[in-house]
């Protein structure tokens, strides 16, 4: 801060440069009055309701003495004008004070109820608090920069009619789940792709290669399973049929019980149909319908 030394011997030269010098320095002293917004309490200025106290004001930046009376919704700042006689005899206009009160001139628009006050511990020590505050506001808007910028897209568990007001539906989304997007995979490799269906018919590419066993040289024409390396019917439930031995000669039933069951030592004339299927069939498509999306998380500056 600006200073000056009167200690100086020889006699001061007290002259109007000095004086406007000193006056500069007091403006500069009151600028920390920003601090507390456009309309604060530095001091005083007791309210019980419907009178308030003498006390000091900051209005725009201005320490102000305020002179207290019945509360009003207004305040005005009043300046007094006093002359001073020069050398020359001359009187002029120098000396203005300026303090604030209660009172409506028609064209002031201080609201009182815009003052506030300065508390406990005042606004220098507070400041610390409030760049801690503001480093939490900035990590806020960073992590819910998604949402301004209309990307992000949240789950919502209520009626349509009860979607808070800001937000809407998201049609593409209806009757559809999201995918992670994977830029090495065809299907799910641009934001915003849909595929995928409810219902899928099975071809014949999409079965595996088997064998159909049948009883042959007779009028019944049985399918079994499975069959066994062995080239006995296993895991057959229980049950009679009618099998044609060897030749056709005749008939003979067979009772099969449970599990790893085999036939007597005349085993029936059963042949396999031909191959259907393929050897490597194509997979069952069991993609539901979906929008690929870009799933992303906050990590941090």
């Amino acid at each position: 801060m600006n200073k000056m030394d009167f200690t100086q011997p020889g006699g001061f030269p007290l002259d109007q440069d000095v004086l406007a010098f000193l006056q500069n320095n007091i403006t500069l002293a009151s600028a920390p009055a920003t601090l507390g917004g456009d309309y604060c309490i530095l001091s005083g200025c007791a309210d019980d309701g419907s009178s308030v106290a003498n006390g000091v004001v900051a209005i725009m930046g201005e320490v102000l003495p305020f002179v207290g009376g019945a509360k009003q919704a207004k305040v005005i700042i009043v300046e007094n004008a006093q002359g001073l006689t020069f050398e020359d005899g001359i009187t002029k206009q120098v000396q203005y004070t300026r303090y604030a009160c209660f009172g409506d001139d028609g064209v002031t628009a201080h609201i009182w109820p815009y003052f506030k006050r300065n508390k406990d511990g005042g606004v220098l020590s507070r400041l610390e608090s409030l760049e801690a505050l503001n480093e939490r506001l900035d990590a806020l808007e960073r992590v819910a920069a998604p949402f301004f910028q209309k990307g992000a897209i949240m789950l919502w568990n209520k009626p349509a009619n009860l979607i808070p007001s800001g937000w809407r539906e998201v049609a593409d989304f209806r009757g559809r789940l999201p995918v992670g997007y994977n830029p090495a995979d065809q299907d799910y490799n641009e934001p915003g792709k849909t595929g995928g269906s409810k219902t899928h018919k099975l071809s014949e590419a999409n079965i595996a290669e088997h064998y159909h066993f049948t009883v042959v040289n007779d009028s019944i024409d049985t399918t079994w399973f499975p069959w066994d390396s062995g080239r006995y019917l296993t895991n057959v439930r229980s049950m009679i049929t009618q099998w044609s031995k060897g030749n056709g000669s005749g008939k003979e039933s067979y009772v099969l019980y449970g599990a790893s069951n085999t036939f007597p030592s005349v085993q029936p004339n059963i042949s396999p149909t031909s191959i259907a299927g393929r050897s490597n069939p194509d997979p069952v498509n069991h993609l539901n319908p979906y929008r690929v999306v870009l799933f992303i998380e906050y990590i941090g500056v």
